[in-house]
C-alpha cells in the first residue's frame, strides 16, 4: 500500500524510540557492586565444551529461520507453489506473526517448563515443520500452507531462549563475550545458508528460471536433516541440565 521506502522510514522511527526509551527508563537491577573485571578471551568462551552444543543448534535455527524469512521461502511460495504475489505475502506475514508470537511466549512457557526442555520441544517442532514442508505437494492448500508457515515462525522464534542457555554457562566476566559469540554462530548460519540453499537450489534444478518444486523439498530436506543433527547434540547438554535442576528440587535447593 505504502511501499517498501515508506516502511523502512516507520520502522526506523519505531527503532528510534524504542532505544529513546531504553536510555530514558532502562536502569542497572540493585544489588550488591559488581564483581571486579577478570581477565577473559573468546578462547576461554570457546574451551567450555557445553557452550558448543547450544552455539551450533543456535547456528541451525536462526540460520534456517531467517534464511528462509528473509530469502527462500518467497521464490518458494511463487515458483515451488506457484502463488500469486499477494498470497504469498499474505502467508509471509503469517509467519512473520507467528515469529511475534513465539517470542512473546517463549520465556513465559521456559519460566513454567525448564528452559532446556523447552527449547528441545520448540527446536524439534522447528525442525519438523521443515520437513512437513518438504513433504508439502504442490498443490497443497493454503490453509495447510498457512498453518505451517505459522508454525514455522512461532517454532523458530524459541530460538532467543538459547541466549538465557549461554548465560547460565559463564560467570558475568564472561557473559557478554560468551553471548557475543552465540550470537555469531547464529548470523554466520543466516549468511552460509543463505549463500549455501541458492547454490543447492541450482544444482537440483539446473534450469534457470524452470525451477521445480522438487527442488525446494530438497532445501526443506537440507536444512531440516541440519537441524536435527544439531538437536541431536544438544539433547545430553539439555538432559544433564534438565537432571541437575531434579536433583535439586529433590535436596530443597
Amino acid at each position: 500500500l505504502v511501499g517498501w521506502r515508506a516502511v523502512f522510514v516507520v520502522g526506523a522511527a519505531l527503532t528510534l524510540g524504542a532505544t529513546v526509551t531504553l536510555l530514558l527508563l532502562a536502569r542497572d537491577a540493585p544489588g550488591p557492586d559488581p564483581p571486579a573485571p577478570r581477565q577473559g578471551s573468546l578462547l576461554e568462551v570457546l574451551r567450555v565444551r557445553s557452550f558448543w552444543p547450544v552455539a551450533l543448534l543456535n547456528f541451525a535455527m536462526v540460520g534456517s529461520l531467517f534464511s528462509y524469512q528473509s530469502l527462500w521461502l518467497g521464490p518458494y511460495l511463487l515458483g515451488g507453489q506457484g502463488l500469486s504475489p499477494l498470497v504469498a505475502g499474505n502467508l509471509l506475514l503469517a509467519l512473520g506473526l507467528g515469529s511475534v508470537g513465539g517470542y512473546f511466549v517463549s520465556g513465559l512457557l521456559a519460566d513454567r517448563f525448564g528452559l532446556r526442555r523447552v527449547i528441545l520441544g520448540a527446536a524439534l517442532a522447528f525442525f519438523a515443520v521443515q520437513l512437513a514442508l518438504a513433504l508439502l505437494p504442490v498443490d497443497a492448500s493454503l490453509p495447510w500452507l498457512g498453518l505451517a508457515l505459522a508454525g514455522f515462525g512461532v517454532f523458530g522464534a524459541f530460538n532467543v531462549l538459547l541466549f538465557a542457555d549461554v548465560r547460565s554457562l559463564f560467570p558475568p566476566s564472561l557473559t557478554g563475550r560468551a553471548l557475543a559469540l552465540n550470537n555469531l554462530f547464529g548470523m554466520s548460519g543466516v549468511a552460509l545458508l543463505q549463500w549455501f540453499l541458492g547454490f543447492m537450489l541450482v544444482r537440483l534444478e539446473p534450469m534457470p528460471g524452470l525451477l521445480a518444486p522438487s527442488a525446494y523439498s530438497g532445501l526443506f530436506w537440507l536444512t531440516g536433516l541440519l537441524g536435527l543433527a544439531s538437536l541431536a547434540l544438544y539433547l545430553p547438554h539439555a538432559l544433564e541440565g534438565t537432571g541437575r535442576q531434579a536433583k535439586g528440587k529433590e535436596l530443597g535447593l
